[in-house]
This record gives C-alpha cells, sequence and structure tokens, in this order.
C-alpha cells in the first residue's frame, strides 16, 4: 500500500513538473517571437531609410547625367556603372522589402492565431 501511495505521488510530481516545463517553454517561444518581431521590425525600417536615400541618389545621379547630355558633355563610363549599380540596389532593397513585409505580416497572423 506505501508503494503505490508512493508512485502516486511520484506521478502527479512528474505531470506537474512536465505542466510546468511546458508552461516556461510556451513563454519562452512566446518571448523569441515577440523579439524576432522586433528585430524584423527595425530592420525593416532601416532598410526603408537606406531605400529612401538610395531612391534620392539615383534620382540626382540621373539628372545630372541628364543636365550633361542636355549641354553636350560627355558621361563618363564609370558614372553609368555607378547609376546602374545604384539602380539594382534600389530594385533589390525594394524586393527585400516586400519579402520580409510579407513574412512580417505572416508571422504576426501566426502569433494572433495562437500558430507556432
Amino acid at each position: 500500500m506505501l508503494s503505490w501511495l508512493t508512485e502516486r505521488s511520484r506521478r502527479r510530481d512528474r505531470r506537474e513538473d512536465f505542466a510546468r516545463q511546458d508552461e516556461q517553454a510556451r513563454r519562452t517561444a512566446e518571448t523569441l517571437r515577440t523579439i524576432h518581431l522586433l528585430v524584423n521590425s527595425n530592420l525593416m525600417s532601416a532598410q526603408r531609410r537606406e531605400l529612401e536615400s538610395t531612391r534620392g541618389l539615383l534620382a540626382a545621379m540621373q539628372e545630372v547625367i541628364e543636365v550633361k547630355r542636355s549641354l553636350g558633355i560627355a558621361v563618363k563610363p564609370e558614372t553609368l556603372v555607378t547609376v546602374s549599380q545604384v539602380d539594382t540596389r534600389v530594385i533589390e532593397l525594394a524586393r527585400e522589402l516586400e519579402l520580409r513585409g510579407a513574412d512580417q505580416r505572416q508571422g504576426k497572423a501566426g502569433q494572433i492565431m495562437g500558430e507556432d
């Protein structure tokens, strides 16, 4: 009888331990999801600022090229290469932001719906 009571007590203790561990794991996962969303949000803000400033730089460079051409001044090949690279960077940043935004919206939706 004593061993039965002892075993019953141990099983109850194990169930309580498992329940505590499950709750701790749930809270940890929730905290990690929150941290991920915050880091992703900060990164997106930085990328948006970079995109805006790169678009401004590209517009200014293109305008200088137009002015030079209208005045009959030759544009250096290196300048054209740089403009092409900046244009490519604008496209890449816009694509990265679009993908990151979609991932973040999906992550928030999953968090709201309680998905892991």
